[in-house]
């Protein structure tokens, strides 16, 4: 599958090697390696390598000899311009400088694995005349550790990718590429406006579960999502006769239109009351989105319910998400609906562990309540309880990034702070 995605992409194959070349060199420089992609490019060859597409050894060694060029170029520049030629990037130079004094050889080399020391390392070293061969030694074997590493952790990641493209559908492709794309969309977000590690929480929950639940779409007829569904039955049969029935019935009802809207009526006023507009909007959006979104992929999957759903038909046809089974709509409902209370909460309240805790085991319970009922397969479930942790954590990263950005504009602050900078001189 990878060689074929490549055929199409013949200019990849031909200018790979030069763009590697470029992006390792152009890393290396002061300011401007801290925009430049050069490590996942460089991930990026050895990934392709892995199918062929790319010698590994060549694509390592023209790493290590940009890394080194640039480096060297870096520490020329420093030599001849000292500190104060970065302006606004002086006091990152400055702790650098420091880290240099300390402890030299290591700041070259292994400072390399990290973006601002990679970026400055090399200039503040001209600027603070470390002698040339000292920095020669470090910059080689620097260059060498970084693009040989960085180059067998992409051939690892494509000999894995290989090996799972070989089961997995194009879907689970699509939500690498969708989890990719968040991730760089946070990166850059988090650059602009500073987001913090709550951003970066959602940020990689959401990557997660969208590449989760793509397994198991493209799994549904595969033994291991088949091995699931028996190891539910297995588990919830013997326990269909007990009191975890009745049990199962009332937390399963908490889903129904009926209590679903009086729950999403009564969280949403109390938060009108307590003018948090915005918290209510989004919480009613997020639900809304939900149950969207579970009619949309039923109606798209159309997987059968398990043949024990029979003996439930009356539940099954009041409840408001049809007769498929994939995925779950009460557990994407109930990961929804508890989850943006729980996180709600958590912003506004500064006791707020046992509510938090409460709405966790509600997930969990009307969840499970549907294999124990027999309505859903435990793949189902899953699917459901993780597209659900999917779409609460993309409309909570949007209002994280919507915030922060309405904080820098209420602070005064440019989209671009160098156009500020540039305008105030």
């Amino acid at each position: 599958m990878l060689e074929k995605l490549v055929e199409k992409l013949p200019a990849l194959q031909n200018t790979g090697y030069l763009l590697i070349f470029v992006a390792a060199i152009l890393e290396s420089l002061p300011a401007i390696g801290l925009l430049v992609p050069g490590q996942t490019i460089l991930v990026l060859g050895g990934f392709l390598s892995s199918s062929g597409v790319m010698h590994w050894w060549l694509v390592a060694l023209i790493a290590t000899a940009g890394a080194i060029i640039g480096d060297s170029l870096a520490y020329w520049l420093g030599r001849r311009y000292k500190l104060k030629f970065l302006g606004k990037h002086e006091q990152m130079l400055s702790d650098v400088v420091s880290l240099l004094h300390s402890h030299p050889f290591k700041t070259l080399v292994l400072g390399r694995f990290n973006s601002l020391t990679r970026s400055f390392a090399p200039y503040a070293a001209g600027a603070s005349q470390v002698s040339v061969r000292k920095f020669m030694i470090a910059n080689i074997v620097g260059g060498a550790l970084w693009a040989f590493t960085w180059t067998g952790v992409g051939i690892l990641l494509g000999a894995g990718f290989g090996y799972v493209s070989n089961i997995l559908e194009t879907t689970v492709l699509v939500a690498v590429v969708l989890a990719a794309g968040l991730f760089f969309l946070f990166r850059y977000l988090r650059r602009k406006y500073g987001l913090g590690h709550v951003a970066f929480v959602l940020a990689t929950l959401s990557a997660l579960t969208i590449i989760a639940f793509a397994m198991l779409v493209s799994g549904l007829n595969s033994p291991y999502v088949q091995s699931i569904d028996t190891l539910g039955q297995t588990i919830t049969l013997p326990l269909s006769a007990t009191i975890l029935t009745a049990a199962a019935l009332v937390l399963t009802s908490l889903i129904h239109p009926l209590t679903l809207s009086f729950i999403i009526v009564v969280f949403s006023t109390g938060l009108m009351l307590v003018r948090r507009r915005e918290a209510a909007g989004l919480f009613i959006v997020a639900v809304g989105g939900a149950i969207i979104i579970a009619f949309m992929v039923k109606s798209i999957v159309l997987r059968v319910r398990p043949p024990s759903a029979m003996l439930w038909n009356a539940t099954i046809g009041s409840n408001g998400f049809g007769s498929w089974s994939f995925p779950s709509g009460h557990a994407l409902i109930a990961v929804t609906v508890f989850g943006s209370i729980a996180l709600t909460v958590r912003r506004f309240a500064s006791k707020h562990f046992m509510l938090t805790s409460t709405c966790l085991v509600l997930a969990i319970g009307v969840s499970l309540s549907r294999v124990l009922l027999g309505v859903h397969w435990l793949s189902d479930v899953l699917a459901g309880a993780t597209l659900g942790l999917f779409w609460i954590s993309l409309v909570y990263l949007i209002n994280e990034a919507a915030r922060a950005r309405g904080a820098a504009v209420r602070a005064g602050k440019r989209v671009n702070p160098r156009k500020k900078e540039i305008s105030a001189r």
